[in-house]
Parts: structure tokens; sequence; C-alpha cells
């Protein structure tokens, strides 16, 4: 905690896509990818994916049922505490970050709110581009082939469209999923939610 402070935590879920009510399209997929994850399998293992939907429709707690169900390391990133006050200390902490993601694998990363820190307006002329290299670096490691099977980036937004379409393309996120609370005549999909 103190070497990293609060750009990444280590989580240990307590419970399984079975406390989780609803959302059983969205369980299946993270089911699929959790088998190929788990027997290290390369192809057509998604590289990662995107959960958009409004606050309070239950993103964190599926990440972390998928991290229970795969049995891996799970990191919860905070993309926000990158950024340094300090010439070359967001680059710093970048390499830093990519470094202990590959120590931990194989391992899930959770990155909650991706759009605060690596939104389109993020990145600004007034930062002597420092934005647009972390930028730059973080499309890198997310298209890396060494990623594939060993890493699984699950990125959480309530504002998809703030979010840069280079980052979230196929290659590097190939599953944009929304999570949406059940519609008025929804009622199996409320029901699982009062059960779970």
């Amino acid at each position: 905690r103190d070497e990293f402070g609060g750009l990444v935590d280590f989580l240990e879920p307590t419970y399984g896509f079975s406390a989780i009510g609803g959302h059983e399209g969205v369980k299946r997929f993270f089911l699929r990818a959790v088998r190929k994850l788990r027997a290290g399998e390369k192809k057509g293992c998604p590289r990662g994916a995107v959960l958009m939907g409004p606050a309070g429709t239950g993103k964190s707690q599926i990440a972390l049922a998928m991290a229970y169900e795969s049995r891996m390391n799970y990191l919860k990133a905070d993309f926000g505490q990158l950024f340094g006050g300090v010439v070359g200390e967001t680059e710093r902490k970048t390499k830093q970050f990519f470094e202990f993601v590959d120590a931990a694998a194989p391992c899930i990363v959770f990155i909650d709110e991706i759009e605060s820190a690596l939104g389109s307006g993020r990145v600004t002329s007034g930062d002597s581009n420092t934005g647009g290299r972390m930028f730059s670096s973080v499309l890198q490691w997310l298209s890396s082939d060494r990623l594939l099977g060993r890493v699984f980036v699950i990125a959480a937004t309530n504002r998809p469209d703030l979010i840069d379409t280079a980052l979230i393309r196929d290659g590097r996120f190939d599953a944009k999923i929304p999570c949406l609370p059940p519609g008025p005549g929804d009622a199996s999909g409320r029901g699982q939610i009062l059960k779970a």
C-alpha cells in the first residue's frame, strides 16, 4: 500500500455469480471468458470488457464475481492516481503499474470510472503532453499480446460517451456490455435481484 499509494489494491472476492441477480447475458459472457482464462487458452480469449451503465446497476459487483469464479488475483486500479505533480512522476507510476500487473498475472484488473482518467477530454496540451504519453502507453499495454490469456481487464463507466473510441476498440476491449436495470416488463430479472 505504501509503495503504490492508492494506485492499485488487491481484493479477495468472497462471492461468485450466484450472488448476482439478473444480468443473465452478462454472466454467460463472463463464464465463457472464465473457462478460457482458467484453461490458459489464448485463442478466442477476450482481452477485456467494458461494462457500461448507470450507477448502481452492479458493474463493480460483476467484476468481483468474475474474479471469484476465475480464481485469479483481483486488482482494482485507480488510474486517476497515475497523474503526478512532478516531472516524470506520471511516466514512472505508469511503468510501475504495468510491472505490478505483470508480476500479479494471471489476474483480473478492474478499472472503475475509466472515463474520468482516460476520457477524451483528459489529454490536454497544457501538461507538456504528459497525459498524451500516458494515454499512448495504456493503449500499447492493452494491445500487448503478453496480456492475452494472462490478464483480463474490466473497465466500468457511467459515461461511455466521454471515452476515446481508440481506447475501447476491439483488440483492447473486445466486449462492450450494457449493464442496465431490469425494464418495467422484466419481472424475472427483478425477482432474481430480490432473491440474490
